[in-house]
């Protein structure tokens, strides 16, 4: 099985939207554009080189929403892009969007070719209307975590208790465009607590074709519980779209002279722990492309660590595409199983534990 790696570098709006806002026809999600014309570009070219799923990070077609939750109305219209992106290239895809839990927008896409020229207008017009406060007079640097404050003029869903918002992976099936998996990320990071709302459902796995997959985001990789939850459900891989920084950390991680390297080794070491422990291969894919997103993607599994893949250079100057593929060989999860048993220790300690609570 091959499987695609896009690390990008999502594209983030400007905090103050009072500065760009200029004309009626101002395009309000411009960098949903751009970074959807990488995405699409990556797609191409994953189906180019026959892989069967791409997996981009968190925050992958948005950006950061942190004093942006004007970004998360178009959510089900990007949506939409990636289910055509699916279909059209016949290739599975998995990223995040941060989507409202209730909420009314206009019905045009802002993001068809073949929309009219009102449609722009007409999402202008609303965003006004519904996030006020994105026109504020705060500018904050782009990527910092540490001015992600409840205090922000900018944090429209703070400072106006509007609908809340949920940071959603989703997993697209390759030609029919099905969704066929999706999962609320229930471990926020501390500053996504002042923005976004925890997931309350439980970890849940799906088939894809004949394995058997489940999800997590970011953060949630620090939490063993949520990749042993999935794994005592059947699951071969778990998909981690991610966002960490190698800032995450500070101020706390300067005052004891961590290492400079302390959040991608931390990151990997967790990637690492999570395949073995759950014996599947776990896809995490980090942003990319700076100093603070500081990347480190890749595929773990058991025996292998972490695999290596092909990197496909872009020929299009314009895309944001750095592109990895992997030949992941699934097979050897069923003699990891069977040489570390850890699922069968589960199994027999849950079985003792519920006969203990049972009285038996």
């Amino acid at each position: 099985m091959k499987i695609a790696i896009s690390q990008t570098h999502p594209i983030d709006a400007p905090h103050n939207l009072s500065t760009v806002l200029t004309s009626p026809d101002y395009d309000i999600f411009a960098n949903i554009r751009q970074n959807l014309a990488g995405v699409s570009h990556a797609v191409k070219t994953a189906s180019d080189r026959d892989a069967s799923l791409v997996v981009f990070p968190e925050y992958f077609t948005q950006g950061s929403l942190s004093g942006r939750g004007y970004l998360a109305q178009p959510a089900q219209h990007i949506l939409q892009e990636l289910v055509k992106l699916a279909k059209q290239f016949n290739v599975a895809i998995a990223g995040t969007i941060v989507e409202p839990e209730d909420s009314e927008h206009p019905e045009s896409s802002p993001f068809s070719s073949e929309a009219p020229s009102s449609t722009r207008k007409e999402w202008n017009d609303f965003i006004r209307d519904s996030h006020p406060n994105a026109f504020g007079s705060l500018q904050v640097p782009l990527h910092d975590r540490s001015s992600d404050d409840k205090d922000l003029p900018g944090d429209d869903q703070q400072s106006e208790g509007l609908r809340r918002l949920l940071n959603v992976a989703y997993f697209i099936e390759g030609g029919t465009g099905k969704v066929i998996g999706r999962y609320v990320k229930k471990n926020l990071w501390i500053s996504e607590r002042e923005y976004l709302h925890p997931g309350s459902d439980e970890h849940t796995v799906f088939r894809w074709g004949d394995v058997t997959v489940g999800l997590l985001i970011c953060w949630d990789l620090a939490h063993p519980l949520a990749a042993q939850s999935l794994a005592k459900q059947g699951a071969d891989i778990i998909v981690a779209p991610t966002y960490w920084l190698s800032t995450d950390s500070e101020p706390a991680s300067l005052e004891f002279n961590a290492p400079p390297d302390y959040e991608y080794q931390l990151l990997q070491a967790l990637a690492y722990s999570r395949a073995f422990e759950t014996e599947t291969a776990l896809i995490m894919c980090n942003a990319g492309g700076s100093e603070a997103l500081m990347g480190g993607s890749g595929i773990w599994m058991p025996f292998k660590g972490k695999l290596t893949g092909k990197t496909i250079t872009s020929q299009d100057e314009d895309s944001l595409t750095d592109l990895r593929i992997y030949e992941v060989d699934l097979g050897l999860l069923s003699v990891a199983r069977k040489t570390y048993k850890i699922r069968e220790d589960w199994e027999a300690s849950g079985s003792a534990l519920l006969k203990d609570s049972m009285g038996r």
